[in-house]
């Protein structure tokens, strides 16, 4: 059954169904990575931007893209407090168009809320970073590796996030008692 039939039926189905339910989750179960991007520092250290270290492959609700190897994701943007956790989350759409998220930020890992996936995109990966050293981590300043502010920047696979953003959309449609 194609993607976009299940999607359309999901769409028509009765409210409270296994379909109605499992409709949120079409569009994360078909849009995934295909082959691993290799998130790193750009250029492998002393910098503040990230880039997909090999060329890669995503399906994006259907439609197949293809990133370069080396190509630059995009510029990290907002601020982690010394001592914090922020997860910087980038996503791709089926033009090839590669994005960043809105800033998770917590006071511990566990306070961090991952942001919610919107439909049609693949997640490409996330950054973990939490600065234990002097100061706050400024996206799209501080390098990644800095040896002051000491990021402790951490590289998650997008598909990492797909497969919980499904489990998310499932228990989203369940009673409370049933999560």
């Amino acid at each position: 059954m194609s993607d976009r039939l299940v999607a359309q039926s999901a769409a028509n189905a009765a409210p409270g169904s296994l379909l109605s339910v499992l409709g949120a989750s079409v569009n994360t179960l078909f849009s995934s990575l295909l082959s691993d991007p290799g998130l790193r520092i750009d250029g492998g250290s002393a910098s503040a931007a990230a880039e997909a270290q090999t060329a890669f492959y995503a399906n994006v609700n259907g439609t197949l893209v293809t990133v370069a190897a080396g190509t630059n994701l995009p510029a990290l943007v907002g601020t982690v407090a010394n001592a914090a956790f922020g997860l910087f989350v980038w996503t791709i759409n089926s033009s090839g168009t590669i994005a960043q998220l809105t800033l998770a930020t917590g006071a511990s890992l566990g306070a961090i809320t991952i942001p919610e996936i919107p439909d049609n995109v693949a997640v490409v990966g996330a950054l973990l970073v939490n600065p234990t050293g002097t100061g706050a981590f400024v996206g799209g300043t501080t390098a990644l590796d800095d040896a002051t502010v000491v990021p402790n920047a951490v590289f998650f696979d997008g598909n990492d996030f797909a497969i919980g953003n499904v489990i998310k959309f499932y228990e989203s449609g369940l009673p409370k008692s049933e999560r």
